[in-house]
């Protein structure tokens, strides 16, 4: 019994199909498997980016034409996409190999911020500065940091000022033999009407912001910093 056991055609048959079935599911698994090895795979880590700079540090009042160079390997496909509202990619949005991507950035209107681009998976980080303060300049009346036509008659103390986003404004504001030495002595960006009395070595100061006040600092002979030089 046991040696007719042993040579049972059936069990032959059966160790065949086993053999056949280990090698069919040896092959499936091998095809399945991804091919990691360059672009025409595209298998996870099969095309890295490299950004550089890695970040950019921008200021408060915005800026464009900002350039974000992208390696990459040879046939590697890449796009870019903003993470954030205040940030535009205007060229180079999607690639092939190593490129560039072009991007903007509107200016901040408040605290600091940051921001991202995804480009290729890979995150490239801005960060933006708090809103600049005011530009100041001279004879700027209403803030807008430009200078504004004006005149001061000193036969009749009056001011003459025609503001580039205002409009025009008079202020009678001195006499005859007053200095004028607008400037912006409450911070609020704008040039308050102002002058200075040798007489007595005061200023007279009409703030936009703060409203009148008088500063005694001076004598008969001084010559006030905040007038222009003639």
């Amino acid at each position: 019994m046991s040696g007719h056991h042993l040579n049972d055609p059936r069990r032959s048959i059966l160790a065949r199909l086993a053999a056949a079935t280990l090698i069919a599911l040896t092959l499936g698994a091998a095809a399945a498997e991804p091919d990691n090895s360059g672009p025409a795979g595209m298998g996870a880590g099969a095309c890295p980016v490299t950004l550089t700079p890695a970040s950019v540090k921008v200021g408060g009042e915005g800026a464009d034409n900002l350039v974000v160079n992208v390696g990459v390997a040879v046939g590697c496909p890449h796009d870019a996409r903003r993470l954030d509202a205040f940030i535009t990619v205007t060229a180079g949005a999607t690639g092939v190999g190593n490129g560039t991507v072009t991007y903007q950035v509107a200016a901040n209107p408040g605290a600091a911020r940051q921001g991202a681009i995804l480009i290729g998976g890979t995150r490239f980080l801005i960060d933006q500065a708090e809103k600049p303060p005011p530009r100041r300049t001279a004879f700027d009346f209403d803030g807008d940091g430009k200078a504004d036509v004006g005149i001061y008659r000193p036969t009749i103390g009056t001011w003459y000022v025609l503001r580039s986003t205002q409009g025009f404004f008079s202020e009678q504001w001195g006499n005859s033999t007053d200095k004028i030495v607008a400037a912006d002595y409450d911070g609020d960006g704008k040039a308050d009407v102002a002058i200075y009395r040798p007489s007595n070595g005061t200023f007279y100061i009409l703030g936009t912001s703060s409203g009148f006040k008088a500063v005694q600092w001076g004598s008969l002979t001084d010559m006030p910093v905040a007038a222009p030089r003639r």
